[in-house]
């Protein structure tokens, strides 16, 4: 890609993030999300670079912490970044954002018999 401003779709975006966060597998191996937008933020022709990249991540199988973004590992993973994400956003977004995780992996929806939040 060459410097400056270009015209990436949400879904291009949304690819480069995943192949960005390739190598940033489980939450200990988060990365800021300030890195990820400074390092694509010049190919995003978006008036609002922080919202294109909310935007296309949202519709992504990863999790944000604290720490940054990281695609999940494990069953506990997502549901604390349920939690996390509940206590900032409410319960129908957190939702949401899992249930894009659960499509793509489905490895990672709780085992049987194990009751989790529904909301």
């Amino acid at each position: 890609m060459a410097a400056g401003r270009g015209s990436v779709s949400y879904e291009g975006l949304g690819k480069a993030i995943m192949r960005r966060l390739e190598s940033h597998r489980g939450r200990a191996r988060a990365i800021p999300r300030q890195v990820i937008e400074d390092e694509l933020g010049p190919f995003v022709d978006y008036k609002d670079v922080d919202r294109a990249f909310r935007k296309a991540y949202s519709q992504l199988p990863i999790c944000s912490c604290p720490d940054g973004l990281f695609l999940p590992q494990t069953p506990a993973e997502v549901v604390e970044f349920k939690r996390y994400l509940t206590a900032k956003s409410g319960p129908f977004v957190a939702h949401e954002r899992v249930m894009v995780i659960y499509q793509a992996r489905p490895e990672l929806v709780p085992e049987c018999g194990i009751q989790g939040e529904l909301f």
